[in-house]
């Protein structure tokens, strides 16, 4: 496979452990497998759902793709050809965060329509994760956490205690007795007693490292005309996580749809006000226990941060003194391999160094697919962007995150970078790549990309929204 880097660095291959003090992760998520995926048929006629090329009206390409196609789910070539580059990068991952969304577009049945959906949608899972996932990392911790379009009906969480039982029985026996080195862990029953409840769990992967998968569906706006127990019960086990551990214990959260506002074209709300509330409740609390929280649903890569102002001391609120913004939340959004939101389909990585309990060394990578294309000539080229050379993030944390932010809010060419470059594209496709946010009405330069400031920093609705009115 060909690679152009636009960086140097950290996207190397083989990043070795030699102290036993690194474990190196790798992030997929939205896999959107479509086994039905044609290689000769536009995007606007064929593709699954309503992707962009149908609801903007815009023209796609009838060149054959026969790895995969803007506007468009995966094909199994496709899922292949980038977990290949994973492995050649990585030469092994500890830890594979899988985010959810394994299967097509409408999939994934509504409610009322017939179970061959169901059928279908559980086959399509299996080939996930059989097929192509544990062939490629068969020594690998895999760490899968639910997708909206991986449940038997869109967005929807199991309905009665049979349907749990059935649905969850099926996801654990396949995630914890059949992939990756999953099945050697230790304590597999802790794992199963909150995964047949609710899809959620905890692995601890060393002393002093756990990882919290969380099954975002119970707080989704989505559901807002069901109830469950587990809604209430899933964010208390959570605060119980963080509130309980040992102080020299941290947390890397893993889920699908991540709490917080967005905009593509309309004011988004991912979950009910109740349960974001409680949420940024306890990561105001116990956020400083969580070393990065991924989540992913979105499709284009992103980083977010949520804050406070800050007085430093009670001497200084008194005499009116300026405050700071103190961040306590870090959202990290890994690329999505489906390119159905025109993006390029791509992953990430990153490492976490337990002696010193820092998150570093993060990069994402992307297959440039339109080089894919027979008019192309089929070239399969790679490019990776390190996060510390193109946006200065050399750590994860919540305030490197915020002081990007701040200077992205003041600088427009470094904003538009960023805007390329976790689209997956090359920094000489800026023209494509603004037309892409621009038809998703996400940016406005002329009014200093206002809404898209609100989402990447508020994650209450309220807070969203009296920044959208300014």
């Amino acid at each position: 496979l060909n690679e152009n880097k636009y960086v140097s660095g950290s996207t190397t291959t083989n990043r070795l452990d030699l102290d036993g003090l690194r474990h190196q992760v790798g992030v997929i998520n939205d896999l959107h497998l479509d086994p039905f995926y044609d290689p000769s048929v536009e995007s606007d006629r064929d593709c699954r759902g309503l992707n962009p090329f149908k609801l903007k009206g815009l023209d796609s390409t009838n060149d054959l793709a026969p790895f995969g196609r803007y506007g468009c789910d995966v094909s199994p070539t496709l899922i292949n050809i980038l977990f290949a580059k994973l492995k050649e990068l990585s030469g092994h991952i500890d830890v594979l965060l899988v985010s959810g969304d394994f299967t097509g577009h409408d999939i994934a049945a509504k409610r009322g329509k017939a179970d061959e959906n169901y059928i279908m949608l559980k086959s399509v899972i299996s080939s996930c994760f059989a097929q192509y996932i544990d062939p490629s990392f068969s020594k690998t911790i895999i760490i899968p956490t639910i997708g909206n379009n991986d449940a038997k009906f869109h967005y929807e969480f199991p309905q009665t205690g049979e349907e749990a039982d059935e649905y969850y029985g099926f996801l654990y026996d396949l995630w914890w007795n059949e992939i990756g080195a999953n099945p050697e862990y230790s304590k597999k029953d802790e794992v199963k007693e909150t995964f047949m409840k609710g899809g959620f769990y905890r692995y601890d992967h060393s002393d002093k490292i756990s990882f919290l998968a969380l099954n975002s569906l119970y707080w989704s706006e989505k559901n807002e005309k069901f109830s469950s127990s587990i809604s209430h019960s899933q964010l208390d086990w959570l605060e119980e996580q963080l509130r309980d551990a040992e102080d020299s214990r941290q947390f890397i959260i893993n889920m699908h749809i991540f709490p917080g506002m967005y905009n593509p074209g309309a004011r988004q709300r991912f979950w009910l006000d109740e349960f974001t509330n409680r949420f940024d409740d306890i990561m105001l609390q116990y956020g400083h226990k969580v070393i990065l929280f991924n989540g992913a649903h979105v499709h284009i890569a992103d980083v977010r941060a949520s804050w406070v102002e800050d007085y430093g001391s009670v001497q200084d609120l008194l005499k009116d003194e300026r405050s700071t913004k103190r961040a306590y939340f870090a959202n990290f959004v890994s690329p999505a391999i489906s390119p159905v939101y025109l993006n390029n389909p791509g992953f990430s990585m990153f490492d976490i160094e337990e002696d010193e309990m820092k998150v570093h060394n993060i990069t994402a990578h992307f297959l440039e697919l339109d080089r894919t294309f027979q008019s192309k000539g089929h070239e399969v080229v790679f490019h990776s962007i390190d996060f510390a050379e193109e946006f200065g993030i050399d750590e994860w944390s919540p305030q490197t995150i915020l002081d990007f932010m701040d200077r992205a809010q003041n600088d427009d060419e470094l904003f538009k970078r960023f805007l390329i470059l976790k689209l997956g594209f090359r920094l000489d496709q800026e023209e494509e790549a603004l037309t892409v946010y621009e038809n998703l009405n996400m940016i406005d330069f002329s009014n200093n990309n206002r809404i898209y400031w609100c989402f990447f920093q508020y994650m209450r609705a309220e807070d969203y929204d009296a920044c959208v009115k300014g």
